[in-house]
């Protein structure tokens, strides 16, 4: 996120919670799937990078993804959290 907030793209494994903001060819790629390698996450790299009008797109889409994520939005959805956990429990 902190990529695309640059308009940047990204290449990543697709482990952890990396699927919730990486979207495939909107604003980056997954590295090849299976284990992970170095050669993978390369081709993902190559991918953003080699073709100047797909690399512009994906740019774009970085930003527009990232907006997502702002500050306000994840405290906003934060507080619906909590405040769901706090009914469930009274």
């Amino acid at each position: 996120l902190e990529a695309g907030i640059r308009g940047l793209p990204v290449a990543a494994f697709d482990v952890g919670g990396i699927r919730e903001w990486l979207r495939e060819d909107l604003n980056g790629h997954f590295a090849l799937p299976g284990v992970p390698s170095a050669n993978g996450l390369a081709a993902a790299i190559v991918s953003c990078v080699s073709d100047p009008a797909h690399y512009e797109r994906l740019c774009v889409g970085a930003a527009e993804v990232a907006a997502e994520y702002s500050a306000d939005r994840h405290v906003k959805a934060l507080n619906e959290i909590f405040a769901s956990v706090q009914r469930q429990t009274a």
